[in-house]
């Protein structure tokens, strides 16, 4: 492998050496050999195949057609190694001199009626064994319209594929980068409205800032792969009001992949899809899902008011031994998809060794999630948020053997059974549902099915609380808030099944949640019948006030983050519920000298998460003073202590004045940016100035007045103060900017 890339590597430096450029210009007068824009090129298939490779094309502005005769079976045909760049003026020299926004360079299919599509080209642009130099860059590809039906092989076919691009591998690896293009109105009656990529056997083509818009296809309105293509690579790019699926024995994808090789690799990154009508991402019998490392993954994407956005990632029934691997979606947003039938599911996985989705919204989207079966062995859903989805019958369909479900939230969504565990050919013992830091307020029914591990949650007004009451269950430093007593809550037939401890339940009693006829299932440490004090819950504000029951009612179980991501056990032990509360904090606010003639001072506090009634005191010679007012110059020890039994201390120092003479300032403590000021005792002038601790200065100014006021520095620190009076006496005073 180490002597074929070395090879290739030089290769291309040898081809480099004697590569040309070669200029296309519609409108050009000269001599029509591509060697200068003024002798460019006045048809792109001239130049196209006057080019070896190596060489690059660069195309002027303009309109650019395969042919003159309305010939439908002429496309233009790139070979390998050949780069193709549009948007030029026609007088640059340099390509960075281009500019593509201005200067449109249009390939186009429309060589018939113009008002008529079916006599369009089949395929605008062919491009045949491309290699790791071959690029299209800076063109619009549009108007190709493939519905032929000459050749019976629905693969292999070019005028059935690639109304835009047929990219034909025949075989051999294929090496594509389309850059910077716009990819519309194109149209085929089977696969790769737009691009169709044929039999590669390894390679690579991605797709980078490039716009696929209004593509129509039976399948893959957008990109069709079909063979043994290693890698499709697509990046901030945007797939928009393309349709899928033309009848009804048709999928309805805009991007597939139909394969049995075994090192596909598929990554999705910072792209946006919206307003597709049939929106199917299908990855099927390819080893993108048969390998440990992330060989699918989407990420930074948006997906927006789609129909029938669907992700389906599974075997082939060719090739059933492919059926695994793994699959990452990370910071993505899904809002406002629909479905037209409201079964349909967002992701279909089957197989997979482990699915994760992480810090992702799903948000007013109009059917199921999720579904995973035929025993995905690990299932993630991390830092997700999932806000009014309507669905039919369940949200999350999880027949893997673990799903973990960390820090989300579930907040008004309806239809029917949140998580869906069941599967009545399967040990449902097996299914084991992992739940922790997460919220759950105004859902429909929650949980069916599996073994349930519920840790740190808050379920707030769900209806009911459980769907299935009878699978085994364990819950922890879980909060349970119902409105409505009517509202059942977790229970078992066997106490070894389900057990429930350091939780709080409002409205409710331990006898609430069993039925007399079976055991208890309330374990230790409790709280029945107890308002959590929420902090605003009529704005859906669950995180916990200052006095609430809740805080530190909690046991350690090796979690150390709560739904925020702050600390867990800030307290004396972690507190119930997905939100951990701060402890009560002192913090000075303002330090100040009162006095001209003596050293007295004063000292405010902030005091926060403090349950009231709360006292602030220091201690001196063994007494206890509440005073922060007329304080003598000396160290203090601030002690803060609240209803709930919390405390903290806080150090201050209240600088003398007597050495100051004539001048004091107030306040001697500040916040970046406060104003300070300083005061004379006698009204004299003065001028100051303000170092910091290396001795810059980095303010000045001078006052006649009895007071001056300026701002403190932007960067916290202790800075002196130096002040001179009108008799040339100077006095430094310290200031503490935190």
């Amino acid at each position: 492998m180490k002597f074929r890339i070395v090879f290739f590597f030089s290769l291309f430096l040898i081809q480099n050496l004697t590569a040309e450029v070669i200029f296309v210009n519609r409108f050009s007068t000269g001599n029509n050999n591509g060697i200068s824009w003024e002798h460019a090129f006045t048809d792109l298939n001239s130049a196209l195949n006057s080019a070896d490779e190596g060489d690059t094309v660069w195309i002027a502005t303009g309109e650019y057609f395969p042919t003159a005769d309305n010939d439908r079976y002429k496309h233009f045909t790139l070979n390998s190694g050949i780069a193709l760049f549009g948007g030029f003026a026609g007088t640059e020299t340099d390509i960075s001199q281009r500019n593509i926004e201005l200067n449109p360079t249009v390939l186009s299919g429309n060589i018939g009626n113009t008002e008529v599509q079916t006599d369009n080209s089949l395929t605008v642009l062919y491009v045949f064994q491309p290699n790791i130099m071959t690029s299209i860059d800076g063109v619009t590809i549009t108007q190709g319209y493939a519905d032929s039906t000459v050749n019976s092989d629905p693969y292999n076919a070019p005028p059935r594929n690639g109304g835009g691009i047929f990219t034909d591998g025949n075989g051999d690896e294929i090496f594509c980068t389309l850059k910077n293009c716009m990819i519309v109105d194109n149209y085929c009656s089977r696969s790769g409205g737009g691009l169709y990529i044929n039999h590669g056997n390894g390679g690579e083509v991605a797709a980078e800032n490039c716009l696929f818009g209004n593509n129509t296809a039976a399948n893959g309105a957008c990109i069709t792969a079909y063979g043994q293509l290693g890698k499709l690579i697509l990046e901030n790019s945007n797939f928009e009001e393309n349709t899928a699926g033309l009848t009804e024995v048709h999928a309805d994808e805009i991007i597939e992949y139909i394969a049995s090789n075994t090192t596909f690799t598929f990554e999705m990154n910072n792209c946006e899809v919206r307003q597709n009508r049939g929106c199917r991402i299908e990855l099927r019998g390819t080893s993108a899902l048969n390998d440990t490392d992330e060989r699918v993954k989407i990420s930074n994407c948006v997906f927006k008011e789609n129909e029938n956005l669907k992700f389906s990632f599974w075997e082939n029934t060719l090739y059933p031994e492919n059926a695994a691997g793994n699959l990452s979606v990370a910071n993505c947003k899904f809002s406002g998809n629909i479905s037209d039938n409201p079964l349909s599911i967002m992701f279909d996985v089957k197989g997979l060794d482990s699915l994760q989705i992480v810090a992702s919204d799903f948000n007013d989207n109009s059917y199921r999630i999720l579904s995973v079966s035929e025993q995905t062995n690990t299932f993630d859903f991390i830092d997700c948020n999932f806000t009014r989805n309507n669905y039919g019958q369940f949200l999350f369909k999880l027949l893997g053997a673990v799903s973990n479900i960390k820090r989300c939230t579930f907040k008004d969504n309806r239809g029917g059974v949140l998580f869906d565990l069941f599967n009545g050919e399967l040990d449902n013992t097996n299914r084991i549902i992992d739940i922790e830091n997460s919220l759950f307020s105004y859902n429909d029914n929650l949980i069916s099915g599996g073994n349930k591990i519920i840790n740190h949650c808050t379920f707030v007004n769900n209806t009911p609380a459980y769907a299935d009451l009878i699978e085994p269950f364990e819950i922890k430093n879980s909060i349970f808030y119902y409105d409505d007593e009517s509202i059942q809550y977790p229970k078992t037939e066997d106490e070894t099944q389900g057990r429930i401890s350091n939780s709080l339940f409002y409205k409710k009693t331990c006898a609430d949640i069993y039925d007399e006829n079976v055991p208890n299932p309330c374990g230790e440490n409790n709280l029945f019948a107890v308002n959590p004090l929420f902090r605003d819950l009529e704005n859906d504000d669950y995180r916990l006030s200052p006095c609430s029951p809740a805080i530190d009612a909690g046991v350690e179980t090796g979690i150390l983050t709560d739904l925020l991501g702050n600390g867990r056990s800030l307290g004396t032990a972690p507190d119930a519920g997905a939100y951990e509360t701060p402890t009560l904090a002192l913090t000075v606010r303002d330090v100040k000298n009162t006095d001209c003639t003596k050293a007295n001072g004063s000292v405010s506090f902030a005091t926060e998460n403090a349950c009231a009634p709360y006292s602030v005191f220091y201690t001196e010679n063994g007494n206890t003073f509440s005073d922060t007012k007329g304080l003598a110059a000396g160290d203090y020890v601030f002690h803060v202590e609240d209803a709930g039994g919390q405390k903290d201390t806080v150090f201050v120092r209240i600088d003398t004045n007597t050495e100051q003479g004539n001048y004091f300032m107030l306040p001697n403590l500040v916040l970046i940016g406060q104003e300070v000021t300083i005061r004379s005792c006698i009204a004299s002038s003065y001028k100051f100035e303000l170092f910091d601790n290396i001795g810059r200065s980095v303010r000045r100014g001078d006052s006649d007045a009895a007071s001056f006021i300026f701002e403190a520095p932007q960067q916290a620190g202790v800075y002196n103060l130096q002040i001179t009076d009108a008799d040339k006496n100077r006095y430094v005073r310290r200031l503490i900017v935190q």
